[in-house]
Parts: C-alpha cells; structure tokens; sequence
C-alpha cells in the first residue's frame, strides 16, 4: 500500500509518500481499501510538531475515511467485504489501506460519495458531543461558535437547527458570512474588523451568551469565559492560536 508519512517536524516539506505491505486485520478489526481521507486541523498540526496526541515521526496520521471493506479479521462482527463504509480511525487514515476496530465502522448509503462521507466523522461527532453531550444545548440559548464556517463550525451550525429556538453567533471572515447565514447563524461576526466580544455584548444588551464553542485557545478562552451568562457553558476543543506566531498574533488582536 501507499501511505503519506510525517518523516519529521515542520510542515509539507516533511511529507513522503512510501509504500509498504498492506496491513493484516487484527481480530475484531475490519480491513478498508481507502478511496477518501479527511484532512483536518489536527493532522496540519501534526506535521508541524504542535499536536499532542500525534505519533512521533515517522508516522502516518488521518482520523477519518471512506472506502470500500475487503477483509475481516477473527470474531469480526463489521460489515462484509464489499461493504462501501465510513470510519473513525486513530491515524493511519492517509492511505491506501487501513485496518480499524469493526465498531468503528459505519455503512454509508449508494446515495453518499466517498468524499462526502470521509467528511462526517471528525466534524459531524465533534459538534455532536460538544453540543449535545457535553454543553447540552437547549431551547433558547445563545451559542457563539468560533471558526464558525469551518469543517466543525459548520457542523454546529446545522446540529444547533436541529435543537430549535437557538440564538446563534459565529466569528468568520465577511467573506463568508452569507453561508453562515444560510446555516441559520443570525449573528456572523467578522472577527478582522470588530472586536467579537464587545459586538456580543451589544447585541445582547450585555447579557452574553450561555455557551461559547472554542477552537481557539490562549486568550480567547478567557475572553469566552467573561461573555458567559450565569450557568454558562465554555467548550474548548482546540488551540488554532499556537499554530505559528503570526497567528497568534491574530488571534490576540481579536480582543
């Protein structure tokens, strides 16, 4: 099989595409012949050295894929080869071939492509536990997600719907405010040109918000943590702002 390595750190420069023999399923673990990968956030970070839970180099990362089951290991109850499935992977997804635990491992309908699916699992069970698990979003809250047109921040968007009566604000560049708005987010915010928090505030009379959804980390954490009404709700999930120093710097200027 092929696979993309992470040879050391320091970004696309450290990329190798290798092939060895392809993986042997374990017991209890189904074999995917990968026709899509996800490429999220975290393996960017990875190849730069900045994500804790990575492998050490050499080592090769992707936490999602689309394929197609071609074998099964012992006592393997997932689905029969043939199979067009999705699955969660803890790396070893940017390859060819990948063998994964069968309670992993979800049918996909004909309907779905290969690259829509191997698009759910990482964004689509984010936003679920974040929202729904973890902050337990109710009727008539307010929710301010960060990084709200990404890959999670759309999933958030849509899953908050699903709720109801949710007063939703995104931060995201005006360039894609319109798709936000599509998304059901009343509030987009440019976070270039306003300073988020202050525009929270008055457009919430001063009361805030009962859940903050944040990617960013350092001090929009603690800005997140003064916008919260009485019994609110910070969820961290990411530090976007330790990527590089320039960065950082954005990220610092969003008070």
């Amino acid at each position: 099989m092929r696979a993309v390595w992470i040879t050391g750190r320091g970004g696309p420069g450290t990329l190798e595409v290798r092939e060895t023999a392809d993986p042997e399923p374990g017991p209890g673990q189904v074999r995917i012949r990968v026709h899509a990968a996800g490429l999220n956030f975290a393996e960017v970070m990875a190849a730069q050295g900045l994500y804790p839970d990575a492998p050490k180099p050499p080592c090769v990362v992707g936490y999602e894929v689309a394929g197609v089951v071609d074998a099964l290991g012992e006592r393997s109850a997932g689905p029969e080869a043939g199979s067009r499935v999705l699955a969660m992977t803890h790396f070893g997804g940017h390859a060819d071939v990948v063998c994964v635990p069968a309670e992993q491992v979800l049918r996909i309908p004909d309907a779905m492509s290969f690259t829509e699916a191997a698009a759910i699992p990482v964004n689509y069970l984010t936003a679920y536990h974040m929202l729904c698990r973890v902050a337990v979003a109710r009727p008539g809250e307010r929710v301010l997600v960060h990084m709200a047109a990404g890959g999670v921040g759309t999933a958030v968007l849509q899953i908050c719907r699903t709720v109801g009566d949710l007063e939703v604000f995104g931060t995201a560049s005006a360039a894609k405010h319109e798709a936000l708005r599509a998304e059901g987010c009343a509030h987009p915010i440019d976070y270039h040109t306003a300073d988020y928090a202050a525009e929270v505030r008055r457009l919430t009379g001063g009361e805030g918000v009962d859940i903050v959804l944040d990617p960013l980390g350092g001090n929009d954490w603690r800005k997140g943590l003064k916008l919260l009404r009485p019994c609110g709700r910070l969820v961290a999930y990411g530090f976007a702002c330790a990527r590089n120093s320039r960065r950082s710097s954005r990220c610092g200027n969003r008070a």
